[in-house]
C-alpha cells in the first residue's frame, strides 16, 4: 500500500554496493527503517544519497507494510532545504544533537505527530535565526521532550516537594530520579513556559548552567527509554556552547 508522509532522516548506513538503510522519523508512522536502493554508485546516484544525510527533511511516498522490519521508499523529494545550517558550525552541531537524541529516544511504536511537528519546526526556525539567538535551542528541545515522552516537568515546581524528575526504568526494575538545584529550577521554569521561538533569546543562561541541564535531562531520558547510553554529539555541543 502506497502512503505519503513527511519525514526527518535520523541515520543512514551503507548497504551493499548502491543502497542505504535509513531510519526516518515520519509524521504518519513514527520511527521507521527503510531500504533505499540504487542511490549510491554513480554521479547521479551519489547526489540521491545526499538526500538521506541526518537532519534532511523529505516528502516521502512509501510502501507501508505493517509488521515488516524494513520498509521501502517509492519516491522522495525535499520537504525543506536548509539555507544556513550546513554552513554555520553552531547550527550544524545543534542539528546533529537533535537528530541523534531523537534516534536514541524514539522506538518503532507508532506515530507521534505532535513530536514530529515540534522537532521539524525547531530545526526550520533555527535555520532562519542568527546564530547568536539559538544557544537555548538544544536545552529547550531537551525540556520539551518531556511533554511528548510522558514526563511532566511542571511537577518539579511544586513547593512542598524536593524538585526532581522521576521515572521507572523497566530494564533496571527500579526508580531513577534527577534532582535540580535552585538555579536549574529557575531556568527550567522559564523554559517550560516558552510558547514562541522568539521568547528563547530573552532567557539569559550561562553556558555552564545550560550544559548541566542538558546532561541531566539526557541522562534521565536515556535511562528511562533505553537504559544507559551516551550521545556522541554532546561533547561537541559542549565545546561550542561554552
Amino acid at each position: 500500500m502506497l502512503c505519503k508522509t513527511p519525514g526527518l532522516v535520523l541515520t543512514s548506513v551503507r548497504y551493499g554496493d548502491n543502497s542505504l538503510v535509513v531510519k526516518i522519523f515520519t509524521r504518519q508512522f513514527g520511527l521507521q527503517s527503510y531500504l533505499v536502493q540504487g542511490v549510491r554508485g554513480g554521479r547521479t546516484k551519489g547526489n540521491k544519497a545526499a538526500f538521506f544525510q541526518p537532519g534532511t527533511m523529505l516528502d516521502l511516498v512509501l510502501y507501508n507494510q505493517p509488521g515488516k522490519n524494513l520498509q521501502r521508499i517509492s519516491e522522495f523529494t525535499p520537504l525543506f532545504l536548509y539555507k544556513t545550517v550546513q554552513q554555520e558550525v553552531v547550527k550544524n552541531c545543534i542539528l546533529l544533537f537533535v537528530v541523534e537524541f531523537l534516534g536514541k529516544l524514539l522506538s518503532e511504536q507508532g506515530p507521534m505527530e505532535d513530536f514530529f511537528d515540534f522537532s521539524v519546526g525547531l530545526l526550520q526556525q533555527m535555520d532562519q535565526l542568527p546564530s547568536r539567538d539559538i544557544a537555548n535551542f538544544p536545552l529547550y528541545f531537551s525540556v520539551a521532550c518531556s511533554r511528548f515522552l510522558g514526563f511532566d516537568l511542571a511537577e518539579i515546581f511544586e513547593e512542598e516537594t524536593t524538585p526532581h524528575l522521576k521515572g521507572i526504568n523497566s530494564r533496571a526494575g527500579g526508580s531513577f530520579a534527577i534532582l535540580f538545584t535552585l538555579p536549574e529550577q529557575q531556568a527550567l521554569s522559564a523554559l517550560y513556559q516558552v510558547r514562541e521561538w522568539t521568547e528563547l533569546s530573552n532567557i539569559a543562561l550561562n553556558g555552564e548552567l545550560r550544559l548541566q541541564l542538558i546532561e541531566k535531562l539526557a541522562t534521565f531520558y536515556l535511562n528511562e527509554m533505553h537504559g544507559q547510553g551516551q550521545l556522541k554529539s554532546l561533547p561537541v555541543l559542549k565545546a561550542i556552547l561554552q
